[in-house]
């Protein structure tokens, strides 16, 4: 766990005509306390059932300590973590006959530069309880709040190609993941719905599982790697993205993302389709086909071939 403390001690509440304040300026926050890191474990293999393998890998965690100068009536704010997804290769192949690729539809057509990886009760905020704080003025003294969060994947792969006309055996062989992110610690101005970034990290997890469906249940899939995630960082300011608005409304990354049947000959097929979304799927699909011959280059010789080079 990275611990990166920090107080500043800045300007406070800018002030209009006559004495009334009108919004909180992110520099006035002191940042007491800002760790944050990736569980040093193995992401976790569970072979129990005969319809899926399910995997959970380690946790990102972030934690903030910030302490707000108080607050005149009228100034309503909330200081939280909001998380945006930029980009995720999520595939499962099957043998030589093709992969299913969980997509986020916005980012790979270019329309999106991030989706919002809000939990979808309290936008834009990463969750609702510890991930995020909210204070209204007036307020006689500064006020202490810890906010914390933290993120992993847990999901279900069949072993089967999950599209009609294909038998309900085993066939899973290799199953290929990596999401980026960007964490923010924001400060929002309830009143004008406007936000403030008071500090960026950035982070991502990566994992690849070989897997041999011949194998009796509880012997076919092994971890691949990395054995060890990329130590998130802290992003600096001249290098932060901008937090794009759409990212801070619906759809989420949960609801926005499908599953896609992507086989080596034939058309693509919609298997899981999205809760939400801005996109047409048809034309998505049609325009995505030539994604698939790149996804079927991710493979586990490559993944190894990779890891070997970045070890040298």
């Amino acid at each position: 766990m990275i611990d990166a403390r920090t107080s500043k001690d800045v300007a406070g509440i800018p002030r209009g005509v006559g004495t009334q304040p009108r919004f909180l300026h992110a520099s006035a926050i002191k940042l007491h306390k800002l760790q944050f890191g990736i569980d040093k474990r193995l992401t976790i293999i569970d072979e129990k059932s005969n319809a899926v393998l399910k995997y959970r890998t380690p946790h990102f965690r972030a934690l903030a300590t910030v302490e707000i100068p108080p607050l005149p009536a009228g100034v309503n704010i909330q200081v939280g973590w909001i998380q945006v997804c930029t980009d995720m290769q999520f595939i499962n192949t099957y043998g030589n006959e093709g992969l299913t690729s969980w997509e986020f539809p916005e980012i790979v057509s270019g329309k999106y530069k991030m989706v919002s990886d809000a939990d979808g009760k309290q936008y834009p905020w990463y969750g609702s309880k510890n991930e995020v704080a909210h204070l209204q003025g007036p307020t006689q003294n500064p006020t202490t709040a810890t906010i914390h969060m933290n993120d992993n994947f847990f999901p279900q792969v069949t072993w089967y190609i999950p599209s009609i006309g294909y038998t309900r055996d085993p066939s899973l062989s290799f199953v290929y993941r990596k999401q980026r992110f960007y964490t923010f610690l924001a400060l929002k101005d309830v009143n004008t719905d406007t936000y403030q970034i008071i500090r960026t990290l950035t982070w991502s997890m990566e994992l690849a599982i070989d897997v041999n469906p011949k194998n009796p249940l509880g012997k076919r899939a092994k971890l691949l790697g990395p054995f060890e995630q990329e130590s998130p960082k802290v992003v600096p300011e001249h290098l932060t993205p901008p937090l794009k608005s759409y990212a801070l409304n619906p759809p989420n990354a949960n609801s926005c993302q499908v599953l896609v049947w992507r086989p080596k000959y034939g058309d693509t097929e919609l298997v899981v389709p999205p809760v939400q979304t801005t996109m047409e799927m048809s034309r998505y699909l049609v325009s995505t086909r030539d994604a698939t011959a790149k996804l079927l280059r991710i493979t586990k010789s490559n993944f190894l071939l990779k890891a070997q080079q970045q070890q040298k």
